[in-house]
């Protein structure tokens, strides 16, 4: 095959998928932890996700989580450009006992135009695991860069998807 017979084909093969839905292609992006907790001072007793808009909020999430601190330093809040990410406040509610938690799986998400997806890892307890009798309330804000994502899905370890939500 001639280079020029080659050259063709590719630039065929590239308009063709431009024009397709390129849009659909499936991109990287990246989400750090701001806070993390097995004792989050939480209002409600089931697990939630729900997104943090604006400086206001954020004061007053940092606010109520060092309300539950006792000799300790309280924490700030952190710097975050509300134009380039988005906080996603995600809570396990209310645990009977110690051995839960929730973290992030890595600081990169995959996304498309429609959707994205951050995974986690949901911990808890083994069946017969010994285990402190104590209420917990686990929990993790993260910054999550803006893209061009009308969802964000929540999935877990297991490929649970834990929550799905409309970006503001």
């Amino acid at each position: 095959m001639s280079s020029a017979v080659a050259l063709v084909l590719f630039l065929a093969f590239a308009v063709l998928n431009w024009s397709s839905g390129a849009e659909d292609v499936v991109r990287h992006s990246t989400v750090r932890v701001l806070f993390m907790s097995a004792q989050c001072i939480e209002t409600r007793k089931e697990s939630k996700a729900d997104f943090l808009l604006g400086n206001d909020q954020l004061r007053n999430f940092f606010s109520l989580q060092n309300s539950g601190q006792i000799g300790v330093d309280a924490l700030a809040p952190p710097l975050v450009d509300f134009s380039k990410e988005s906080l996603l406040y995600l809570s396990m509610g209310e645990r009977p006992t110690a051995g839960y938690g929730i973290s992030l799986s890595q600081e990169q998400f995959l996304y498309s135009k429609d959707e994205a997806e951050i995974g986690i890892v949901w911990e808890e307890p083994g069946v017969n695991a010994v285990v402190a009798q104590v209420i917990t309330s686990p929990c993790v804000l993260l910054a999550v860069s803006k893209e061009k994502y009308k969802d964000i899905r929540v999935v877990d370890q297991l490929g649970i998807s834990r929550w799905v939500l409309s970006v503001p």
